[in-house]
């Protein structure tokens, strides 16, 4: 499951530029503070040695963890040679003091809304701040007036097909829906469990096909210390034993990208109250939307005022809007809606985001 500093990364490395991608710590005995990895992607993975007590040391004596941080960015600036062009930052958490890098520009990249004084420490050191949150950036905005609204990026994979739907865009067939999906870690908390359930009984013909963890084994988005809450282990219950629900698991991204052509819908049922973004955005939408396929959602307030989606400000109202889109599946899936909705994913692929970030920090 590659995350968006991943698909940065490679999308860098293919235009040529020397990129080097700081895993987070793995429990191993490292001899030294940051030991080199694998070369993926033609990017140079690292590998971060485990600070023991970064959490208090982060929160309650935040001079001293800038400090012993600091020894990081200086093992990290050995190993690319002591010249740093630009740092990509996606981690204030680990890494606030973003000048100990001596890099020349400084980016910091900010998906969710963490709040603390290291945040806030990033944000005003950063040269730029980009979130795919208005939500976020309304907060740290004062910290750093720099701070611009980035869509999420396309990965090469949706590209690939969005592109080939393009050429061969038709009707829903026979105007009937058939096959719903939906993608994404079923662990988090955030998802509306109730509503989704309540879909998915009502409509015994119809297929729902889910992509994405939904145990705690394999699952590198949950902590598996973590406590499920009953209602969603019962959820995940109901999941495994409906007919007409079809768990795919984590899948590969190439092979998630194409079996989601075949959807006619695809469904975000999140709970603003729940989610720590209020649900005010979320990667997964872009995918949705690249297919050109319809997206019933509960609302989404980055794309408030667009036709990307149909979406209900009462959350309960969503399943009679999942039912309005199913009876009028010819219309919300006609070839105009669905070019609209494939030619916005195109513009927001990596490669187009990587070019709106370096003319904004180089003011081109």
């Amino acid at each position: 499951m590659l995350l968006s500093k991943m698909h940065y990364a490679i999308e860098l490395a293919k235009l040529e530029q020397k990129v080097y991608f700081v895993n987070p710590p793995v429990n191993e005995n490292f001899s030294t503070l940051i030991q080199k990895g694998n070369m993926v992607s033609g990017v140079q993975l690292l590998y971060m040695k485990p600070l023991k007590h970064a959490l208090f040391l982060r929160h309650k004596v935040f001079p001293l963890y800038k400090l012993i941080m600091r020894r990081y960015a200086n093992r990290i600036r050995m190993i690319t040679g002591g010249k740093i062009d630009e740092l990509w930052n996606f981690n204030p958490h680990s890494f606030p003091d973003v000048k100990a890098f001596e890099a020349s520009k400084n980016i910091l990249l900010l998906y969710d809304f963490y709040k603390g004084r290291h945040v806030e420490f990033a944000v005003k050191q950063a040269d730029i701040v980009f979130s795919p949150s208005q939500l976020i950036l309304d907060y740290y905005k004062r910290f750093n007036p720099a701070s611009h609204f980035l869509q999420h990026g396309l990965g090469a994979s949706f590209v690939k097909f969005s592109k080939e739907s393009l050429q061969s865009l038709t009707n829903s067939k026979q105007g009937e829906l058939k096959k719903v999906g939906y993608t994404g870690n079923l662990l988090r908390q955030a998802i509306h469990t109730n509503l989704l359930q309540q879909i998915i009984s009502a409509h015994p013909g119809i297929e729902f096909h889910i992509w994405g963890p939904y145990t705690k084994v394999g699952n590198n988005v949950t902590d598996i210390n973590e406590n499920l809450h009953t209602d969603l282990k019962q959820f995940i219950s109901f999941l495994q034993k409906t007919t007409h629900v079809f768990l795919h698991g984590v899948t590969e991204q190439e092979a998630l990208a194409k079996a989601m052509q075949d959807m006619d819908v695809f469904l975000f049922v999140y709970s603003a109250n729940a989610d720590m973004n209020a649900a005010s955005n979320s990667h997964k939408l872009l995918e949705y939307i690249s297919t050109g396929k319809t997206v019933v959602s509960t609302y989404v307030s980055t794309y408030k005022g667009t036709a990307l989606l149909e979406m209900c400000k009462d959350e309960n109202e969503l399943p009679a809007l999942f039912n309005q889109v199913k009876d009028n599946i010819s219309q919300y899936n006609s070839i105009d809606k669905q070019q609209a909705r494939i030619s916005y994913a195109l513009n927001n692929s990596y490669a187009a985001q990587i070019d709106k970030i370096e003319k904004l920090l180089y003011k081109k």
